[in-house]
């Protein structure tokens, strides 16, 4: 049996010449699955072609973040060296003030850990995946020291800081001056008795004033006694603690009482 035959006719918009194409079923099936074939390599290559662009845009995007991270981590490493440098520099004071209070008690204290290491110093670049590993190992490392170093100092701190105010709380419960404007008569030692005339040992000094002179304790304290005393006449002791009171005898007038 003969193969169907087709007749395709190119018939232009203006007079001219037909042209005839006579096609076999065979050949038509053929160019019409080549059609088709084309068709479906033009979309296939097209949709692969909007994918690659996808890919490629995300890539950049990947790569954009990527690069913003790595400044960032250099920033932060830049960051917590200054903040090292600034605990060494509080430990140094810190050590300072332990000589000046007479705290140091001898230990030696601890001086600033971490730091790159000379590969982490040269192995790192912007473009260096295992080099930014180093520093971010580094830093972690590091983090770590300064938590150690920060709550040594803290404890250290608050120690200095009770040391201060027991110095500051003696140091107000300690008598200086006198408590009251005259002249010294009498001082502490060996002296001639004012009314027996003999030698004795004399436990205070005689400040000679005008009646009705103030009295005031030059001293934090608690005033304990407030009377009449043999040998004192009227007295006022007052305690200012670590064991120290102070006595203030031959008063005109009491103004306080004892608490």
């Amino acid at each position: 049996m003969s193969e169907n035959r087709y007749t395709l006719l190119l018939v232009p918009d203006k007079p001219g010449r037909v042209t005839r194409m006579h096609l076999t079923q065979r050949t038509l099936k053929l160019a019409l699955g080549g059609v088709i074939a084309g068709a479906v390599l033009f979309v296939g290559m097209t949709i692969l072609s909007a994918f690659s662009y996808q890919q490629l845009s995300e890539l950049r995007s990947l790569k954009r973040q990527n690069q913003a991270q790595k400044e960032q981590i250099l920033v932060f490493a830049s960051r917590l060296e200054d903040l090292k440098q600034t605990i060494d520099r509080v430990t140094e004071f810190d050590a300072k003030l332990r000589v000046i209070t007479d705290v140091d008690d001898g230990t030696p204290r601890i001086p600033g850990a971490g730091g790159p290491t000379p590969e982490e110093s040269v192995g790192f670049t912007a473009d260096t995946s295992s080099g930014e590993q180093m520093l971010v190992a580094r830093i972690q490392r590091d983090l770590n020291d300064l938590t150690q170093q920060a709550l040594a100092e803290e404890l250290s701190l608050q120690e200095l800081s009770s040391h201060v105010q027991d110095k500051r709380s003696l140091l107000g419960a300690t008598p200086m001056g006198w408590p009251t404007r005259g002249w010294l008569t009498s001082s502490f030692g060996g002296r001639i008795h004012p009314f027996s005339g003999t030698a004795t040992n004399h436990d205070g000094l005689d400040i000679a004033a005008a009646i009705g002179t103030p009295v005031i304790a030059p001293a934090n304290g608690i005033v304990t006694f407030s009377g009449t005393k043999g040998g004192y006449g009227k007295l006022i002791v007052v305690d200012h603690g670590y064991g120290l009171s102070t006595r203030y005898g031959h008063l005109s007038e009491l103004h306080v009482k004892a608490g």
